[in-house]
């Protein structure tokens, strides 16, 4: 998934509520439309953190899917900045 497609659906997300709500029911149909193509049998599941909610995905073990190792260093070393209150 190109980094810079998905940063645009996010920020949209972020000023539309509509498009929001678009994405977490169709997400396949929205990322489509933003140019992100996935494979036809793979799920996406879109959850939204909140102040008092967050996510953490952890990815597949290497060699159980089709993670490479730039895409694992971009796991572990995060493509996004999370400040995370304690």
């Amino acid at each position: 998934m190109s980094e810079d497609a998905m940063g645009k659906v996010i920020a949209k997300a972020w000023d539309d509520e509509d498009y929001k709500e678009r994405l977490k029911s169709d997400p396949k149909s929205v990322l489509s439309e933003a140019g992100v193509e996935l494979e036809q049998d793979v799920e996406i599941h879109v959850v939204e953190d909140s102040d008092d909610h967050r996510h953490l995905v952890i990815p597949p073990r290497p060699g159980e899917g089709e993670l490479s190792d730039e895409s694992l260093e971009k796991v572990a070393g995060g493509t996004t900045k999370v400040t995370w209150k304690t």
